[in-house]
């Protein structure tokens, strides 16, 4: 629904759902307007690492090994 409806990368695993928006704040609140059951929502910055694993699709650590 994320995909589809708000045109948004999004990716699932075990954990739940992960959501690539330029400014979470503002993506927050069309989540809701889904209709889906949300159960947490966390916005946090990229860091270094999810920067890298983007670019090369390895994780920094992954590289050193």
């Amino acid at each position: 629904a994320v995909r589809d409806r708000l045109g948004a990368p999004a990716s699932c695993d075990e954990s739940g759902v992960t959501v690539l928006a330029t400014d979470g704040a503002q993506f927050v609140p069309r989540l809701f307007d889904l209709g889906i059951e949300v159960h947490s929502v966390t916005v946090s910055r990229p860091t270094l690492d999810d920067v890298f694993l983007a670019y090369t699709g390895n994780r920094m650590r992954e590289r050193e090994q």
